[in-house]
């Protein structure tokens, strides 16, 4: 679409990648917002739009500006169901496309964005926010009566609706892509078993530290974050009625 209006160019070829990194860090706003306030969230995305990592990679023309976009807007809509969904209210109806409760249509668009990440980056963008929502229902309690309404029927179905046509064009347009993407490129990734191998394993050492390289300069502060994070859940425990330690610690650590 870029290239077709504004031409075949660099202007052109960068600008969904320009685009998708802007609803990234409007996306990480969105989401540190509604934890923290209006100043946490402008705090969050400058950091995100600061950062070596991101600078260096959202230079490059590929599809991970799109999946970081998408999950994170994914993740955007859960927040805002847990502040004004209302799933314990829920109306039993035969037709499984209306509405159950108030706020359900934030599951509806998880569901969208989860597509649209799916669409840029194969299973990574379904995988990656259905990853997160369970494991938070798993260690947080109180937030699964508003993860549990996720299941959704016509959710499944807008992805289905959404994906099953482009992969049947690609499958036509190109015989043997189903099993390429799949098969060798995903979960070869994972297995690293791809042909051909064009990339090396790291070791959990290579991986954090070059992590601690891309989020430069925030590193620097990150031994202040840690013993800010110790203050917050030393004062939570003082503070019967403050957020729960862990919480407070999480919060001030990202």
């Amino acid at each position: 679409v870029s290239t077709s209006i504004f031409g075949d160019n660099e202007f052109a070829l960068r600008l969904p990648n320009a685009l998708a990194t802007a609803g990234w860090i409007i996306a990480t706003y969105l989401i540190a917002r509604r934890f923290g306030g209006e100043r946490f969230g402008v705090a969050s995305a400058v950091v995100l739009a600061s950062m070596l990592g991101v600078w260096v990679f959202t230079h490059l023309i590929q599809p991970e500006p799109f999946l970081a976009c998408a999950v994170s807007l994914s993740l955007w809509c859960l927040v805002e169901a847990r502040l004004f969904a209302t799933p314990d209210a829920a109306i039993q109806s035969a037709n499984p496309f209306r509405a159950r409760f108030v706020g359900d249509h934030w599951y509806l668009l998880f569901w969208l964005f989860l597509a649209v990440g799916s669409l840029s980056k194969g299973l990574h963008g379904a995988l990656w926010p259905l990853g997160m929502a369970l494991v938070t229902a798993a260690f947080v309690p109180t937030w699964r009566p508003w993860l549990k309404p996720i299941l959704s029927l016509r959710g499944i179905l807008l992805v289905l609706a959404l994906g099953i046509p482009w992969y049947a064009d690609m499958a036509i347009r190109l015989p043997g892509f189903l099993t390429a993407h799949f098969i060798n490129e995903q979960l070869g990734a994972a297995l690293n078993t791809r042909y051909p191998s064009d990339a090396q394993q790291l070791s959990l050492v290579q991986f954090y530290g070059q992590h601690f390289l891309f989020w430069m300069p925030w590193t620097l502060i990150l031994p202040g974050s840690i013993y800010s994070v110790v203050r917050a859940v030393r004062f939570s425990r003082r503070r019967p009625h403050a957020f729960a330690p862990q919480t407070m610690g999480i919060l001030k650590l990202l």
